[in-house]
């Protein structure tokens, strides 16, 4: 009985362990999946179907020492899977980034990315001179839409003309 009672909470102890990487927040305490509600209150930007742009009424624009000119958050079918900040502040916004993951995988003049900087998550930054834009992914999800996009995008041609 006591070895079935050990084996027992060890399975728990797993599970509970799988369910806590799943729930991993990824900005601000929101994590992959999770709905617009998660937001509090939000307001819809556009809306292109299954793929939904929200802001976040009263959102902090502050990110340590940058500041952001906008954050927008969109969903697949009701799951966050993209943050996009922007920020005037091109140097600043690129150097957190760094200090937080540490040198991107790619880098280019303006485009720099870290992959796997957190289970199912990669970092895309874009600079442009006056403008930088901070695209936090989850990469699962990110596919779906992609594919959701791809086959839109498909039916479009298809009556073109």
């Amino acid at each position: 009985m006591k070895q079935l009672t050990i084996v027992l909470t060890a399975v728990l102890l797993l599970v509970a362990a799988a369910l806590a990487e799943e729930r991993a927040t990824v900005f601000r305490g929101l994590a992959w999946g999770d709905p617009p509600e998660a937001l509090g209150n939000y307001r819809i930007q556009e809306d292109d179907g299954r793929v939904k742009t929200y802001t976040k009424e009263n959102d902090q624009y502050q990110l340590g020492p940058v500041r952001a000119i906008s954050i927008l958050y969109q969903f697949l079918d009701n799951r966050l899977f993209l943050i996009a900040v922007a920020s005037r502040e091109t140097e600043a916004l690129e150097r957190l980034i760094e200090l937080r993951y540490g040198k991107p995988t790619y880098d280019t003049f303006r485009e720099k990315l870290w992959t796997s900087v957190a289970p199912d998550t990669d970092v895309y930054l874009k600079n442009d001179w006056d403008l930088a834009i901070m695209i936090i992914a989850s990469k699962s999800i990110t596919e779906q839409a992609k594919k959701w996009q791809d086959s839109v995008e498909a039916l479009e041609a298809q009556s073109a003309w």
